[in-house]
């Protein structure tokens, strides 16, 4: 069987097991783009619609769909969950949405309330997917719910985030690439005797690496940077100073291109925790 027929034979299949035609799947899933795009998805504030859960990437969630649920909308009378998830601009993520229980449909909000992106079916299923470039900081909202009105069952979520490319001034002599690649780090120096150079980079970890001036075998400057979007939304840079002499680091986010410098004068000894770098 060819993949379109096959395609078109497996949602003929899936709309007779609900009792639904084909045509009925088809008008339903223009209608319901069509109420989300008109709106914003309503955000839940009472206690029976409560936002389900956080998720972080990387991470696979189970839920269900009940009839204690509230409706994606009065004319929509489909159940749904909101999961939430703290995102930067220049996140390329995937949402996978699927269940044996019933045909899913799935939508991504951004932070305003605004629908980012949605789906219906993906592949040769049933199930949901969303590729998307996250185009700000802060919360955002997956919406899972199924394409029929009051259909209950049981789904999964996946929320992946594409590795990103390490800046071009990361893993060199004088740089290090940090947070799994995603940030570059470099430092330069300068003396009261007109001496001035650029540190030499030594990685530690994947989050962690440190710099030295003179000698190799002296370490003057250790950088970190974790990722703290699960708490703040933030990725946070740390550097420890082991050294007094006047120095600028500078930490560029190979995703978003944005770049954060750090200054430490002559004579001064010093350490900072920025947790709202980027």
């Amino acid at each position: 069987m060819r993949r379109g027929s096959a395609i078109l034979f497996a949602l003929l299949m899936t709309a007779a097991a609900s009792g639904q035609t084909l045509g009925d799947k088809r008008s339903t899933a223009v209608a319901k783009e069509t109420i989300l795009l008109q709106r914003k998805v309503q955000r839940k504030t009472s206690t029976q619609c409560q936002v389900a859960g956080q998720i972080a990437y990387g991470q696979t969630v189970t839920g269900s769909l009940d009839s204690t649920d509230c409706f994606l909308s009065d004319s929509d009378q489909s159940y749904v969950d909101y999961w939430q998830f703290q995102g930067t601009t220049g996140d390329m993520v995937t949402i996978d949405y699927s269940s044996s229980d019933y045909d899913t449909y799935l939508a991504l909000q951004d932070a305003t309330g605004a629908i980012a992106a949605q789906n219906d079916d993906f592949g040769n299923s049933t199930n949901s997917h969303i590729a998307y470039t996250l185009t700000s900081t802060g919360v955002w909202v997956i919406t899972a719910t199924s394409l029929f009105p009051q259909i209950t069952g049981n789904y999964t979520i996946t929320l992946q985030v594409a590795s990103a490319p390490p800046p071009s001034d990361c893993s060199t002599a004088t740089s290090l690439c940090l947070n799994t690649g995603r940030f570059g780090a470099s430092v330069t120096w300068a003396t009261t005797d007109g001496r001035s150079g650029t540190g030499n980079a030594v990685v530690l970890t994947d989050d962690t690496g440190y710099f030295w001036f003179f000698d190799s075998a002296n370490v003057e400057l250790v950088v970190k940077v974790l990722d703290g979007r699960g708490v703040n939304g933030h990725f946070w840079v740390f550097y420890g100073a082991l050294s007094d002499v006047q120095y600028t680091i500078t930490i560029t986010d190979g995703t978003t291109g944005v770049r954060r410098t750090y200054s430490n004068p002559q004579n001064n000894l010093a350490s900072v925790a920025d947790t709202s770098a980027f």
